[in-house]
């Protein structure tokens, strides 16, 4: 059996291992809100530890194409982390500010601004971190990413730049069909020195966009080099393209390695019950589906579909049962009905149902933050507590 080569595409399966699992939007918000209460409450708090919940925050909010709140929460938490290393006069909390800014440059490219976001993704380039930055310019910090990297002794700022700008800006230039700036983006990060996972990130597209051109049977050749044993990590990820591979040239060998990536993945030892777990073998059934293997891609969509109800990753959930309601293994209705509450607009974009309401949720951490990046620990505190633990207010009064 061969696919058209045409419509094939072939999409990278390779991802951080800290996946983060797409829970119900308002349980997600409590607990961050949470979070950032019992860390406002504590004496002499590691205030660092408010970063991820603040980061999650704005997440939720582009989550639900509330690309304003989002912006906001990013634009005041890069002020309170100035704010606060002004106050203190230690300047490690200005490499805090590093996130933010790089979840501004993701708003910009799922907004398709993509010449902004490539842009600013540049400046993350080593060759560029020792230049100005727009960060730097825009909040008048005075640091290169050169510099912001050496007020973190565990290189925390070094990881985050580089996984943003070679695997991040890499998956982008190959979306957007930027031939020439990926293929030198890709030889440049193979001739340096990065972490494993990065090198094969970067293998894997190299690949991926050889395939997209045609040399099939060259990626087949690299790929029989690479002779990963089976046990080892991106066995799994490279076997899988080199099924689609075979399928896409009309192989003999297609079927039986099909059957072994199959069996595989039915053992459960390949998959971890993690976010990044769940979503490769994803990934996975939508390369079944592409090379028609209905029975298969069924099967993998129970397995996959259990594993995202015990996580409780709402967004992969919705859209293996929308997948199984194209099969007509379930009903519409019955997709329809579990997920018309949900507030990710892609779920409901998807579905064709109008956005919800804004959730007053989101305004509050609007506020909290704000009085945040003005250091007004007691205020954000109160507002805070008055949403999320009202019942606590009252017991008070």
């Amino acid at each position: 059996m061969s696919i058209s080569k045409t419509t094939f595409f072939y999409q990278p399966l390779i991802a951080q291992d800290d996946r983060l699992i797409r829970l119900p939007i308002e349980a997600w918000q409590q607990t961050m809100a949470q979070d950032l209460i019992q860390l406002l409450r504590e004496q002499n708090a590691d205030l660092s530890k408010i970063a991820p919940p603040l980061n999650q925050l704005a997440l939720l909010d582009a989550y639900q194409n509330k690309n304003d709140h989002a912006l906001i929460l990013c634009d005041a938490q890069i002020k309170f982390w100035k704010m606060l290393s002004q106050k203190t006069g230690d300047k490690k909390y200005l490499c805090l500010t590093v996130q933010p800014w790089i979840n501004i440059i993701r708003l910009d490219r799922w907004q398709n601004k993509v010449d902004n976001s490539a842009s600013l993704y540049q400046e993350l380039a080593p060759k560029n971190r020792s230049e100005p930055n727009s960060l730097s310019k825009h909040y008048e910090l005075g640091l290169n990413f050169n510099a912001f990297c050496e007020l973190n002794p565990k290189n925390l700022p070094i990881d985050l730049l580089n996984n943003v700008y070679w695997a991040e800006y890499g998956r982008q230039l190959f979306i957007s069909g930027a031939d020439l700036a990926l293929q030198s983006h890709i030889q440049s990060g193979l001739n340096s020195a990065l972490n494993n996972n990065l090198q094969q990130t970067l293998l894997e597209l190299l690949f991926s966009y050889q395939s997209k051109i045609g040399k099939d049977e060259k990626v087949l050749l690299m790929l029989e080099k690479m002779n990963i044993p089976e046990h080892r990590r991106y066995w799994l990820h490279f076997k899988v393209m080199e099924m689609a591979l075979h399928f896409k040239i009309g192989s003999s060998e297609a079927p039986d390695l099909s059957d072994k990536v199959y069996r595989t993945l039915i053992s459960g030892n390949a998959i971890k019950r993690t976010g990044y777990g769940l979503y490769l073998l994803f990934e996975i059934t939508k390369v079944f589906k592409q090379l028609a293997l209905q029975e298969q891609e069924i099967h993998l969509l129970r397995i996959a579909k259990d594993l995202a109800s015990e996580l409780n990753d709402e967004v992969i959930l919705f859209e293996i049962m929308y997948r199984q309601s194209e099969l007509q293994l379930i009903r519409r209705e019955e997709v329809l009905e579990k997920f018309q509450s949900s507030r990710y607009s892609f779920v409901r974009k998807k579905l064709n149902i109008a956005p919800l309401k804004p959730s007053e949720h989101s305004d509050t951490i609007v506020t909290a933050v704000r009085q945040l990046a003005e250091l007004n620990f007691d205020g954000c505190l109160r507002t805070l507590e008055n949403k999320f633990e009202p019942e606590n207010q009252l017991i008070a009064a």
